[in-house]
């Protein structure tokens, strides 16, 4: 009890408390960030490599795909084998786009993508995550920590005020014993 009255009565512990937890959250958020801006230069690459950056110029969702159907979509698949290997993202994105085929329409002479598979039962964020080892839950519970210990914290302080207002009474007591 000497030892928490010596922590919590002196007048650097708040400081100290506070340099710790903001260490500890900066670095936290400087992780995350990392991993997000790992992220966001896979997604950039995988545009770069398949070609996307000038496909999704273009304002038609029908010519935006003609486009990519007739120009990038067997290169694509090709580039993006060449980096999947240590992307991920790049992985998946592969593997969703062996699913697809191109198909000529003869109606309309052009060419369009099919695919039975939506993007999303394909590429996902969780399995990108895993791979990459990014172990998501710490950094979703990581707020919950620190209320865990500030929690920890306060009642530690509120055992040493009770534990203090103890001694005081006892030595009120103590005193008023004596005069009497």
């Amino acid at each position: 009890m000497n030892f928490l009255s010596f922590v919590f009565n002196n007048p650097a512990t708040p400081w100290v408390i506070v340099v710790i937890l903001l260490s500890v959250t900066l670095i936290v958020t400087c992780r995350w960030r990392w991993n997000y801006i790992k992220f966001q230069n896979n997604a950039r690459v995988i545009k770069e490599v398949i070609g996307l950056s000038h496909i999704l110029s273009i304002q038609d969702d029908c010519e935006r795909w003609q486009a990519f159907a007739k120009e990038h979509f067997e290169e694509s698949k090709q580039r993006l084998a060449e980096i999947s290997i240590e992307n991920p993202l790049a992985r998946q994105t592969m593997d969703f786009l062996k699913h697809c085929e191109v198909v000529d329409d003869q109606d309309l002479a052009t060419k369009r993508l099919e695919t039975s598979v939506s993007p999303t039962q394909i590429i996902r964020l969780t399995d990108y995550l895993l791979e990459s080892k990014i172990h998501s839950a710490f950094f979703k519970a990581f707020p919950n920590y620190l209320v865990g210990v500030g929690l920890c914290i306060t009642f530690l302080g509120l055992a040493v005020v009770i534990g203090n207002a103890s001694h005081v009474l006892d030595s009120n007591a103590a005193t008023n014993s004596n005069l009497a």
